[in-house]
């Protein structure tokens, strides 16, 4: 069985969380030049690093990109794990005043770095997100905000073959229960809920590697 590859969330690209996978970066992190800022053209560009038969696990918004793979891919790939990952970020006015309020936010990553690493109750991942968001380029973090905020996955539920594990976070507020349903309506589907938030691979990292395993091994 192939080490599943990782796809990181928004900023988090030097914050690892699965040990022994095949972690890509998205465009506009780390040395990744930037692309569109839309979801589609990073799954455009994480496609051509996947080898057949791929497992991809994917937080936020690398779960985005993973569900956008596995809609296009279909049984060719081998298993999909999404990471309290929104179909649809939830909030209204956040669509309305995220075009406006997205430069804002990028200019100062430093100042998101402090707020999200304190989202996560594991005190000892802390340096590692909070360092890993400190460190992006404000370009980058603004496409990845955009990509993130445009997205919309209910339409690609149904084009959706492979089988998929989709762990939530209780206290997450990216998140909802008609999304947890949704998975679970998948002939394929299956859904965990952890206590914990958004950075719940963070929050439980012995629970989640042990499910996440045991799943793998499940669908070789």
């Amino acid at each position: 069985m192939t080490a599943p590859v990782i796809l990181h969330g928004a900023a988090c690209h030097a914050a690892p969380f699965w040990p022994g996978g095949q972690a890509l970066t998205l465009p506009g992190h780390g040395s990744v030049p930037r692309t569109a800022p839309t979801v589609a053209a990073y799954a455009d560009h994480i496609a051509s690093q996947l080898a057949p038969r791929a497992a991809l696990i994917g937080h936020s918004l690398g779960g985005m990109v993973a569900l956008t793979l596995a809609a296009r891919l279909g049984r060719a790939l081998r298993a999909l794990v999404l990471v309290d990952t929104p179909l649809r970020l939830p909030l209204a006015a956040l669509h309305r005043a995220g075009a406006a309020a997205i430069p804002l936010f990028a200019r100062a990553p430093r100042l998101i770095a402090r707020a999200i690493s304190r989202r996560t109750t594991n005190r000892a991942a802390r340096p590692a997100i909070r360092a890993s968001i400190a460190s992006m380029a404000p370009g980058g973090l603004r496409d990845a905000m955009r990509a993130a905020l445009a997205f919309n996955g209910w339409p690609l539920l149904d084009r959706v073959v492979c089988p998929v594990l989709a762990i939530w976070g209780r206290a997450s507020l990216l998140t909802s229960r008609a999304e947890a349903a949704a998975i679970e309506a998948l002939p394929t589907g299956r859904s965990l809920t952890y206590p914990g938030g958004h950075l719940v691979q963070f929050d439980q990292p012995d629970r989640f590697h042990r499910d996440v395993t045991a799943y793998l091994e499940a669908h070789p």
